[in-house]
């Protein structure tokens, strides 16, 4: 049987990356370096499943690689430039995008994305010109239009900026972009009527996006409309710290793959400006010492003043960075997670995302809560493993003895300890620290607290005697 070709397994490696099977793209491309160390093409790729699977700092290194080997290559500057967009890193995904036409003047479609890099920049002169050069290869490109219409507006020019949205909306009426950028020009225009009712529209097609709702609330609060105007700066204030947005964002796998993000948003929102220690089980990335974190990257921005702290079984340090600190170790072993929390100083949330295990999830839980703030939340997600026997759980037995809600749901009776007639009862630490509990599809939230309540029996009787 003969050898198997560089060529072939660069096949075989783009096909796995086309249809979306990250893992095998990754180990052929290792592969291809290992025959072929620098080998530009499995470097490309390895780039791409870095970037797909949120692992910012082995992307970076593979990039850096590309440019070091093929300076010239307008395709790796390109990818680059996309990464630091999301990044909202402007003016290096500029640089990037200047650097692929530079390589190859004929990609056309590089003008809108330099255009859209250098309006975040600042640079409008130079954004409208990018912009109108992809307009003229590319016709009326509804996105372009919109950008430059933003540009229009940001230069000062409303008219100039109504007409490009007024161009998109002419093929597509609903462009939800277009029309909270109409209604932005119209505003500047003085047609507050018009403007009013479009931003309307806009912020209904859109829930994410904040803009229409900052917009309309200036518009009533300076017509003296205080009322009305408070809601929606409220509003623009939620969208614009969305988490679910933020997910999308760092490719965590909190919102699709899962749905937890607006059962974060509830329960975290009022603390999101406050100096919290936050401590979450897993980095993710599996064995990889640099794959994984993108949920550490997600909390830190949600959360501007806080430090985030993380534990893996496996070493994760190299993808530290600043306020986010990584500790090794497992999270069955209660000495090694005594000793993160001593380090710590104060945790104020933990989100336990490790390995699923039931048997880990409790020895943490009995390990940390008592360690948590009294004012701290503790979050297990995942605990579906609570019904797969592979795990410690049962799908037969909603008691087994080993599944992590069999425990969590014996502590819901706890919240009552006050009401329990047992001669000389007293509860445990448990029962006097958790004030409330709340329960999601496969998500757990617990609230510590003192709770201390006194059970009103005695008033019920006394109402019930006096009434009788």
């Amino acid at each position: 049987m003969p050898p198997v070709t560089v060529n072939a397994i660069l096949r075989e490696a783009s096909k796995h990356l086309a249809e979306g099977r990250l893992a095998e793209c990754y180990r052929l491309s290792h592969e291809l370096l290992a025959r072929q160390p620098g080998q530009p093409d499995a470097l490309f790729m390895l780039a791409l499943v870095a970037f797909y699977t949120g692992n910012d700092v082995e992307m970076k290194e593979c990039m850096d690689h590309l440019t070091a080997r093929s300076p010239g290559d307008a395709h790796h500057h390109r990818f680059l430039g996309e990464y630091h967009m999301l990044c909202d890193a402007q003016k290096k995904a500029a640089e990037s995008f200047k650097r692929a036409l530079e390589a190859s003047p004929g990609l056309s479609d590089v003008h809108r994305q330099l255009g859209q890099a250098l309006r975040g920049a600042g640079d409008l002169d130079g954004a409208g010109r990018h912009l109108r050069e992809f307009l003229k290869a590319h016709g009326e490109d509804a996105v372009a239009l919109a950008e430059l219409g933003w540009v229009e507006l940001d230069r000062g020019s409303p008219g100039a900026a109504l007409e490009c949205f007024n161009q998109v909306l002419a093929r597509d009426g609903s462009q939800a972009g277009a029309i909270c950028g109409a209604g932005y020009a119209e505003a500047e225009l003085g047609h507050l009527e018009r403007a009013i009712s479009l931003l309307k529209r806009a912020r209904d097609l859109s829930p994410l996006d904040p803009m229409p709702c900052k917009k309309l609330g200036d518009l009533l609060h300076a017509g003296g409309e205080l009322d009305e105007a408070i809601p929606l700066y409220q509003d623009y204030l939620e969208r614009k710290h969305n988490l679910t947005a933020l997910a999308s964002r760092y490719r965590t796998d909190k919102w699709g793959s899962h749905f937890h993000t607006p059962h974060y948003q509830r329960h975290f929102s009022k603390r999101r400006e406050d100096p919290l220690n936050i401590l979450e089980i897993g980095v993710g990335g599996y064995a990889h010492p640099k794959h994984g974190g993108a949920s550490l990257r997600m909390w830190k921005a949600y959360f501007p003043n806080a430090h985030v702290y993380s534990i893996d079984i496996h070493d994760k340090t190299a993808i530290q960075e600043e306020r986010i600190t990584i500790f090794q170790g497992s999270q069955n072993d209660p000495a090694f997670l005594r000793q993160v929390a001593g380090k710590m100083g104060r945790i104020d949330i933990v989100i336990d995302d490790g390995s699923h295990i039931n048997e880990h999830v409790l020895t943490s839980f009995k390990t940390l809560f008592p360690l948590l703030d009294n004012a701290g939340i503790y979050v297990v997600e995942d605990t579906q493993t609570a019904y797969w026997p592979e795990y410690g759980g049962s799908s037969t037995d909603m008691n087994h003895p080993g599944s992590a809600l069999t425990f969590f749901k014996s502590l819901t009776d706890g919240l009552n300890h006050a009401e329990l007639l047992i001669p000389n009862f007293k509860p445990d630490y448990f029962q006097r620290h958790i004030v409330s509990m709340s329960f999601y599809h496969n998500l757990v939230f617990i609230q510590k607290g003192v709770n201390d309540e006194p059970s009103n029996r005695e008033q019920v009787r006394q109402a019930e005697q006096g009434t009788g």
